[in-house]
């Protein structure tokens, strides 16, 4: 039915494969669809909330029928073909039926089980009333720089992604567990559509990784949403997402209009002091007690039956300060800033806490304070 490379194959394979939940009740939903796409072919996944699609390039007979296979056979017999073969897959028929495909590449012959395409699901779109156009890469690290402070809780399931507020000063992503929340600003000079009627939504948290994940750098990426599903298109790479449903909080009033104190301080030598310091902490919370005086910072851990530690890094500070941080999340964070040197805004011991770029006003990330 079709003749393709292995590269060509396989790379398709792994840009939808993500989509595949092998856990469910529904055969189809385990498998991977292949079907005519314009003028060639691609392959499809979903799980019924992400829905995953790629062409690749092959030689198309005559006598190719779409249809479904099981992804994880599938994987795991192209992952054993050598590097530049061919692989070809044929029709096995039951009279005027596909009953089955068998795959070739050399002399290896292997005949694998498929379901009809007809069954196949296909995530609907529905009506996607707005569309906008930007650079996939700017897109990508906005998006990667705030994800990982999404919640996780069901409780609050409008927290569980990313929140999309679009306005005359740009794109600004969003994420937030109650605990931490980050903010990044994709300003509107760098997109190339006016974006200030498009819908505010929230991105679900499972889909964000896969769009850092697979979509293509460098490239222009067309958004088109509605209030309930969103479409992502790059390169030759599209996928469409289900969106959270529900009224994402004003994280504008979480962000403090002022500060007290204001420390400057290396990202690379905070972060190491404190992996340090959580070396003997064993509690839950990873809970670090930081004093800051003009020029130095000491981190302390709350002293437990594996020890107490201490360490201290160079900090250029306007005044003194004692607060509580969750260690763990303010390495995280300085993780997704993209800067060597971080400024540290504080009010009082039960304020929340800003984190920034030095300079930067509309990105930064938040982190509330803890009792040490």
């Amino acid at each position: 039915m079709f003749k393709t490379k292995k590269a060509a194959f396989q790379a398709a394979l792994s840009s939808v494969k993500d989509a595949v939940n092998s856990k469910n009740t529904i055969p189809h939903l385990a498998n991977i669809a292949v079907e005519r796409h314009a003028e060639g072919i691609r392959l499809r996944a979903t799980n019924l909330d992400i829905e995953i699609a790629a062409p690749f390039q092959a030689e198309i007979g005559a006598d190719f029928s779409g249809f479904t296979f099981p992804a994880k056979t599938v994987t795991s017999i192209v992952g054993a073909v050598d590097d530049g073969k061919d692989i070809s897959f044929e029709a096995v028929m039951l009279g005027n039926k596909l009953e089955a495909v068998t795959i070739r590449s050399g002399r290896s012959r292997i005949k694998v089980p498929i379901l009809p395409l007809a069954d196949f699901p296909i995530l609907d779109q529905g009506e996607l009333s707005f569309t906008v156009s930007l650079g996939s890469s700017s897109f990508i690290r906005c998006l990667s720089s705030v994800d990982y402070a999404c919640s996780t809780e069901e409780t609050r399931h409008y927290l569980n992604g990313v929140f999309l507020d679009a306005s005359e000063a740009g794109l600004m992503f969003v994420a937030t567990d109650g605990h931490r929340m980050a903010r990044r600003l994709l300003p509107s000079s760098d997109i190339d559509d006016p974006i200030e009627s498009m819908p505010k939504v929230i991105l679900p948290r499972e889909t964000a990784p896969l769009l850092v994940k697979h979509l293509p750098k460098d490239e222009t990426l067309s958004i088109s949403l509605s209030e309930f599903r969103i479409r992502f298109a790059a390169g030759n790479i599209v996928i469409i997402s289900k969106l959270v449903e529900g009224t994402y909080p004003d994280y504008r009033r979480l962000s403090p209009g002022s500060h007290k104190i204001r420390a400057r301080i290396s990202g690379a030598e905070l972060k190491a002091a404190i992996a340090r310091v959580l070396t003997v902490n064993t509690e839950k919370g990873n809970a670090v007690r930081f004093t800051f005086d003009k020029t130095s910072a000491t981190l302390t851990s709350r002293p437990g039956d594996a020890g107490e530690a201490e360490d201290v890094v160079t900090a250029a500070s306007d005044g003194e300060f004692v607060v509580g941080m969750n260690g763990a999340y303010l390495r995280e964070s300085i993780d997704h800033l993209d800067t060597e040197e971080i400024e540290l805004d504080f009010n009082d011991p039960a304020s929340p806490i800003l984190l920034r770029k030095p300079g930067e006003t509309d990105t930064h990330t938040i982190i509330m304070p803890m009792r040490v």
